[in-house]
């Protein structure tokens, strides 16, 4: 027997940075009686979210939640976790699971694709850790919607994976990626979509003038040469103290420059800039510049989106 854990629980395992090859269940454990029989060990996971396929075998009880999957399983839904008599839901499947009701709103159209944005990147949050493999991709996000042409929740999953974009590193690109890119009425600069984190080397950095044989820009504009540098002290620790801390200065400066001697045009985002979001509408009028935008003037409505998703996105 089997117990899958889906949804929340689900997300939290993938957090944990566990999961493991395709896997298919036998007997499917559905209630708390199950879970008890097997002896296993879910601390951190209340309540417990499990997956069922029939609908006559969900149970209700305290801490524990069984949702239904009627439909065929999806190839490599279903994965190994590496501890006996326990699966997990993919990443893929998980994504989708979440965008079932309740989520039918613009905001968790939006929780969605910064969720997606976490794993296909390297960084997790609760709690925020960073380096980490990415879980997946916009290709695999994208693959195995269309193998669930009728599931539930699958226009959501779609409209989040429109925003997505692969390879952030920490929370405050994706958020300042989100930001810039989504659409205004969604509350958003409605700028065009960057390449995050791309690696340039080679002929593309001029090795005269790079300090660096190769560079990863946090957010690339690379038909108009436009890069976005956020200050990634964050995530790169500041336990070193002052010296430290200048190093770090010191090596954002010459990376700056190098993309600048390259032929890039350089924008650089401190975090004061960030969650201020008058600052950071500065920010957004500079890089619509460098692309040759132009960013109309929001409505009173608009604005009032803009401070949600503003205050959703960064959080202070």
């Amino acid at each position: 027997m089997d117990a899958i854990l889906c949804r929340e629980s689900a997300l939290s395992y993938l957090r944990a940075g566990k999961g493991g090859v395709p896997a298919s269940p036998t007997l499917v454990a559905t209630g708390l009686h199950d879970i008890r029989a097997l002896g296993l060990s879910l601390d951190g996971l209340d309540p417990v979210h499990l997956l069922s396929f029939k609908a006559a075998r969900r149970t209700h009880a305290h801490g524990l939640v069984v949702h239904v999957w009627s439909g065929k399983m999806p190839a490599g839904a279903l994965l190994s976790t590496g501890e006996k008599d326990v699966l997990v839901t993919s990443p893929e499947f998980t994504l989708l699971q979440l965008a079932g009701p309740p989520y039918s709103t613009s905001l968790q159209t939006i929780r969605l694709a910064s969720l997606m944005m976490e794993l296909a990147g390297t960084y997790r949050r609760s709690p925020t850790s960073y380096g980490r493999p990415r879980l997946t991709s916009y290709n695999n996000l994208s693959r195995f919607i269309e193998t669930v042409p009728h599931a539930r929740g699958r226009e959501l999953y779609c409209r989040a994976l429109h925003y997505e974009m692969d390879m952030s590193l920490s929370p405050m690109e994706t958020a300042i990626a989100l930001l810039l890119t989504l659409p205004v009425r969604l509350g958003g600069f409605g700028l065009p979509k960057p390449i995050l984190n791309v690696r340039l080397r080679g002929t593309e950095l001029r090795t005269d003038t790079s300090s660096q044989r190769e560079i990863l820009p946090d957010l690339y504009w690379p038909e108009q040469e436009v890069v976005l540098e956020y200050d990634s002290r964050e995530h790169h620790g500041e336990t070193g103290g002052v010296l430290a801390n200048d190093e770090k200065l010191a090596h954002d400066a010459g990376r700056a420059n190098s993309l600048v001697a390259a032929g890039r045009h350089v924008v650089t985002v401190r975090r004061r800039q960030a969650t201020n979001l008058g600052r950071f509408d500065l920010v957004a009028r500079q890089v619509a510049a460098l692309l040759g935008k132009r960013l109309a003037m929001p409505s009173v409505e608009e604005l009032e989106r803009r401070a949600e998703l503003h205050a959703l996105l960064i959080r202070n």
